[in-house]
């Protein structure tokens, strides 16, 4: 279901007594959870350019899974076990081997060494595996998006109207937020598992 149906299934079982702007909030927060939590993940090409070290996350990118060049697994790396390695590391260039996150800008990442040639052509259709374009970068990572998966919908709603029924409120209901939060979790459970 789209978030505004979760939203509407909440208000329902709410039977109207919810802040349906809390309850939004509450839908948010939620899919950044499950993003930090690593159950709402994606894959993006980043086409690399010569002699560019530093890469931008995806718009919807919250954490880096993995980072794949030309399809090896490029190894995360702290800034000092790099510099100890190579003083000159910044402007190494050649096949990226690793990348470093530690001390770069907000949602960026480096790669090492720096690619030295530029992704090729990025037209078509890629199948996850298979065909990605020469000198490209595959970024793994878990994503913060607004319709999630429907396969968590009931968890979703579940854990809404028990945080809806658990504030102060002139409808508080913690029985009925203690249920709607034990059938989250099975719902969940659930959803892992299914």
């Amino acid at each position: 279901m789209s978030k505004a149906d979760v939203l509407q299934l909440v208000d329902e079982l709410a039977r109207g007594r919810a802040d349906l702007g809390a309850c939004e909030k509450y839908y948010t927060d939620i899919a950044y959870e499950m993003a930090k939590a690593g159950l709402i993940t994606n894959a993006s090409i980043i086409e690399l350019t010569a002699d560019t070290g530093s890469y931008t996350f995806p718009d919807d990118a919250v954490d880096i899974v993995g980072i794949l060049y030309d399809g090896v697994h490029l190894m995360p790396s702290m800034k000092q076990a790099i510099e100890w390695k190579d003083s000159g590391w910044r402007d190494r260039r050649g096949a990226p081997q690793a990348y470093v996150i530690e001390d770069e800008q907000d949602r960026t990442f480096r790669l090492y060494p720096k690619p030295d040639a530029d992704t090729g052509f990025l037209g078509g259709t890629f199948r996850f595996g298979e065909n990605y374009p020469p000198y490209s970068a595959l970024m793994l990572y878990t994503q913060n998006r607004e319709d999630l998966p429907e396969v968590f919908d009931l968890y979703i709603v579940c854990t809404i109207l028990s945080r809806e029924f658990t504030r102060e409120s002139d409808h508080r209901d913690l029985e009925f937020a203690s249920a709607a939060q034990q059938l989250a979790q099975l719902f969940l459970q659930m959803a892992n598992h299914g």
